[in-house]
């Protein structure tokens, strides 16, 4: 008795898929610049986790850069500022001449 034909598993993707004719599976790399411009965008127009998003998106380029890491802990504080109103700082404005 002859069992039926089991099809083969899918390839990975990978040098045997690629082999195997399978297209290449190529991952982007995370442009820096467009990623802290989203994120500045987002925090403008108040969605605070978005832009948390795109700050994180920043920082996977380059991991130790300032700007981005500010800019992640300012969206990060303005999120929490919006959640719990209460938990924001006085702001003090400049002083006038006497």
């Amino acid at each position: 008795v002859a069992l039926p034909a089991v099809p083969a598993p899918p390839a990975a993707p990978g040098p045997a898929a690629e082999r195997a004719g399978a297209p290449p599976v190529h991952v982007a790399p995370v442009d820096y610049y467009a990623a802290l411009e989203q994120g500045r965008s987002h925090l403008r127009a108040g969605d605070h986790d978005a832009a948390e998003a795109a700050f994180q998106a920043a920082l996977s380029a380059r991991p130790d850069d300032r700007v981005a890491r500010q800019n992640l802990a300012r969206a990060r504080q303005l999120r929490q500022q919006a959640q719990d109103p209460s938990s924001a700082r006085a702001v003090v404005g400049p002083r006038k001449a006497p």
